[in-house]
């Protein structure tokens, strides 16, 4: 019981909680923004920037699919000089796992006239590609006549963080460009329906922010 000169008044409260109504400029915007990066992200990462140059550097790792790529516009343009750099051979797989595999996808092609150069490299933990691009510098540095300028064919979206590490390990002396080969493992037209497309985006993403950052 209250004290004397008080009094209580109960109150019948409502709690229910409204159903949220959906926020449509909310929506609006967060579509956008999806629609933003499945069309766009591809494209960018992906991006095909040659440079005009007679030599063609091949990393050891792409696709069967995507190494074949390669050897054709190896024997279509005028490279005189193909550099490989990857490990030696340590099995069979989907994935190119050395440099002879390479060599005897571009010897199913005239590469008459070409210089081809294999590079074996061991593969660092922090960037597989901070290597290759190591192994690279150390075969032009030592090449005669001197190589000042490069293309890099790579695979997919794995291309700007390529050309991010490339351009920083070669050096201002050394002309970079790359090349983007066609994905083995999803379509680039319609990867956001592939999880593996999704995988890659978001891999090589993350790749390509930390190489702006740390140079690899």
């Amino acid at each position: 019981m209250p004290p004397d000169g008080y009094r209580v008044t109960k109150m019948k409260i409502n709690t229910t909680i409204p159903t949220p109504k959906p926020n449509k400029v909310g929506i609006g915007i967060m579509l956008c923004l999806f629609l933003f990066f499945v069309f766009f992200i591809h494209p960018f990462l992906a991006a095909d920037n040659p440079v005009d140059s007679s030599v063609l550097g091949i990393e050891g790792w792409i696709s069967l699919s995507t190494a074949a790529e390669a050897a054709t516009i190896a024997e279509r343009d005028s490279y005189r000089t193909i550099i490989i750099t990857g490990p030696e051979c340590s099995g069979v797989g989907r994935k190119i796992s050395c440099n002879a595999t390479i060599v005897s996808i571009l010897y199913d092609h005239d590469m008459s006239g070409k210089s081809i150069i294999t590079g074996a490299t061991r593969e660092s933990h922090s960037s597989r590609t901070a290597s290759y691009a190591y192994a690279l510098k150390d075969i032009m540095a030592n090449h005669t006549p001197p190589l000042n300028s490069v293309n890099i064919f790579t695979e997919g979206v794995h291309a700007e963080k390529s050309y991010v590490t490339y351009k920083n390990i070669l050096g201002p002396k050394i002309t970079v460009g790359v090349i983007s080969g066609t994905p083995g493992e999803y379509n680039p037209q319609f990867w956001w329906v592939s999880v593996k497309g999704w995988k890659w985006v978001l891999f090589d993403l993350f790749k390509y922010i930390r190489a702006l950052i740390v140079g690899y």
